[in-house]
């Protein structure tokens, strides 16, 4: 690994580290293949030296992953840049899943009835007994959760900052997939709520006019942007010539 790498995944100066990881009971999962794929583990990499630049090796790092419409790609993403920490570095890792509007296909899909984000910020369940294990022992997973009506006001309340907080102290990178910017308006608590957000553009597909719109919405809510990924680039090269730049 790079020494970029080294520096941003390693041990934190002045990190007390809190509690550690929660202790899973159930396991679910990822779907994802065990056989790596090496040229995506490179772009992630790529992402994880980026952030390693736009951020201080000693900070929280709770990101959120958001894009401004659905179909961006964002779900994807974030669960390969989760898996890609958990598999590379020595450290644990907490996805969650805070498209609680459920606007497209959903990590939690496949959880059933499982406590997650919701019933937490509602008080009916404590954190560790909601976050679930994966196939990966080094990753973890929050689900939505149940009974999402009034999930904006959820996600306003005090409690999410509060567990926000936790969970950077237990873990130490928490990713959040996100509801779409201009289709929700909760994604700007959730951007404005972590230390940084991923702004994700599939490539070719999204106006420019509607990714301004979606990035001046997340900018006028005080969200910290550190950058933006183009999901599905295709390169007009041949790839064996692109690998080699």
């Amino acid at each position: 690994m790079s020494r970029i790498h080294d520096s941003l995944t390693g041990p934190r100066s002045g990190d007390p580290r809190g509690p550690g990881p929660f202790q899973t009971i159930h396991t679910i999962e990822t779907g994802m293949d065990k056989v790596p794929d090496f040229r995506l583990l490179h772009e992630m990499e790529q992402l994880q030296a980026a952030l390693g630049v736009a951020m201080a090796p000693e900070s929280r790092r709770v990101l959120a992953f958001l894009g401004a419409v659905v179909g961006e790609g964002v779900t994807t993403l974030a669960l390969h840049y989760s898996l890609y920490l958990a598999r590379s570095a020595d450290h644990n890792v907490l996805l969650v899943d805070s498209d609680l509007a459920h606007s497209s296909y959903s990590l939690s899909d496949g959880v059933g009835k499982n406590p997650g984000l919701a019933d937490i910020l509602r008080g009916e369940v404590e954190p560790g007994n909601a976050v679930l294990g994966t196939e990966e022992p080094k990753l973890h997973f929050l689900c939505s959760g149940n009974d999402i009506a009034g999930h904006t006001d959820l996600l306003n309340s005090p409690r999410f900052g509060m567990l926000m907080a936790d969970l950077g102290r237990r873990y130490h990178t928490v990713v959040l997939d996100g509801p779409p910017v201009l289709a929700h308006p909760e994604s700007t608590i959730i951007g404005a709520a972590v230390d940084g957000v991923i702004f994700v553009i599939q490539h070719r597909r999204t106006r420019r006019e509607v990714i301004q719109k979606a990035i001046h919405t997340l900018r006028g809510a005080k969200c910290q942007l550190l950058g933006t990924v183009l999901n599905r680039r295709v390169h007009d090269i041949p790839n064996f010539i692109y690998q080699r730049i």
